[in-house]
């Protein structure tokens, strides 16, 4: 055979081979792992190696990210941004120099603000080629808005959805042939309000916190997995879960899951201004 045919072959081959995939997200209440899970299926369908696995679980296979031609980061968005565990887990990455890369998030207001932004900059900084960012419609998980009928109806992700993430994972398959591309500049205002309800001094100052009762509280632990800001966690000794307020996001998921109503918003007024900026587009 020729020399250059010989070549030519070679190229092709190394052309058509697909990625080994893997998808590192965050999510409490399931939903991003959802939609997670979807995309590799269209990478799987399209002769991809694909698998994906929660941030905090990726420490016990560290060798993950290494073997991965393509890291792909989900996140849900918590008042406009990724929240801080997965800006935490970003940093802590190794370096991923000739890895080409994607960003995904799930959002339950249809507001996902600064989120794919950060978490390309995140995977940037580490030294990842970042080809693609999108993000999906979600339930409303933020119980202030929920109780009260704002925000996306439950059931979502729904099938419309997620066939959007599996084809997406199809056309990821060609990850190594596509142009690195960042996510879409976010506006002037949104980049405003991010800030402003970023600031965990100001949100804790405007927006409901949570408070602990201890008489209806039986230490049966459901809030606990529901936290991934560690913010609820089991003591030695301690018959019910320690809140560490300074590490609480806000986010009241753990009011939500609670199936003794032990855990409940520490104001009123607060969620009517939760509410009110809501609906004035702030949140």
């Amino acid at each position: 055979m020729p020399i250059g045919k010989q070549q030519r072959d070679a190229t092709d081959g190394a052309t058509e081979r697909k990625p080994r995939a893997l998808i590192v997200y965050g999510s409490s209440s399931g939903t991003t792992q959802k939609v997670a899970e979807a995309i590799v299926e269209g990478l799987v369908e399209e002769g991809a190696e694909a698998s994906a696995i929660r941030f905090d679980r990726l420490a016990l296979a560290p060798g993950r990210v290494a073997k991965a031609d393509l890291i792909g980061v989900g996140s849900p968005t918590y008042f406009l941004r990724p929240p801080v565990y997965m800006t935490d887990f970003l940093n802590k990455l190794p370096s991923l120099a000739g890895k080409r890369a994607f960003v995904f998030c799930t959002a339950g207001m249809d507001r996902p603000g600064e989120t794919l932004e950060r978490l390309h900059a995140g995977l940037e900084a580490r030294g990842a080629k970042g080809v693609d960012a999108r993000w999906f419609r979600s339930s409303m998980s933020y119980w202030p808005h929920r109780k009260r009928g704002l925000g996306n109806p439950a059931g979502l992700p729904d099938e419309e959805q997620l066939a959007r993430a599996r084809a997406w994972g199809q056309h990821l398959a060609s990850a190594q042939q596509l142009p690195e591309r960042a996510p879409d500049p976010v506006s002037l205002a949104t980049r405003w309000k991010a800030r402003l309800v970023g600031n965990a001094k100001l949100r804790r100052a405007v927006f409901p916190g949570v408070e602990l009762h201890v008489p209806p509280c039986t230490g049966y632990g459901q809030c606990l997995s529901r936290c991934s800001f560690e913010a609820l966690v089991r003591v030695a000794d301690a018959e019910i879960p320690i809140f560490d307020r300074s590490r609480c996001a806000q986010c009241l998921e753990c009011v939500s899951v609670c199936p003794r109503g032990a855990i409940t918003s520490d104001s009123r007024v607060k969620e009517w201004i939760s509410t009110l900026s809501y609906r004035l587009g702030v949140h």
